[in-house]
């Protein structure tokens, strides 16, 4: 599994005293860092790496990703997304789980809503006829 740098981090000195940089964007695992899979977890508990790419656009940008993906949904909503934004915001992982959209409750928990009862609509069906 790949994971992103989405902070810069600072290694700790190799052997020649020397501090390897990686920058934002930069695709990282716990061995590039030197650490064990414990420490790694640290790092993706805290967001400082993840599953998903930083946003190109972003990485000599000051603009922060909140508010750079805040935009994107707003254009999205306006409809005026460019086909490259639509999909970059078709990429992002933005921690909906896609599969509860797709379960439906059953039937003897969904409440009838629509203000009429079974007796009005025998009743209009009678009417009707």
């Amino acid at each position: 599994m790949a994971y992103y740098a989405w902070s810069p981090i600072q290694t700790e000195p190799d052997e020649k005293g020397k501090m390897q940089t990686i920058k934002l964007g930069e695709s990282v695992s716990a061995s590039d860092l030197d650490l064990t899979d414990e420490e790694f977890q640290y790092y993706i508990d805290n967001k400082v790496v993840r599953e998903q790419p930083y946003p190109e656009s972003l990485v000599d940008s000051v603009t922060p990703p909140s508010e750079y993906f805040k935009d994107l949904l707003a254009g999205a909503a306006e409809g005026s997304l460019t086909k490259e934004q639509t999909d970059e915001l078709a990429k992002m992982n933005l921690g909906f789980d896609d599969s509860s959209s797709s379960k439906l409750a059953p039937s003897s928990e969904v409440e009838d809503v629509s203000g009429q009862t079974s007796t009005s609509k025998a009743s209009t069906a009678s009417k009707s006829s």
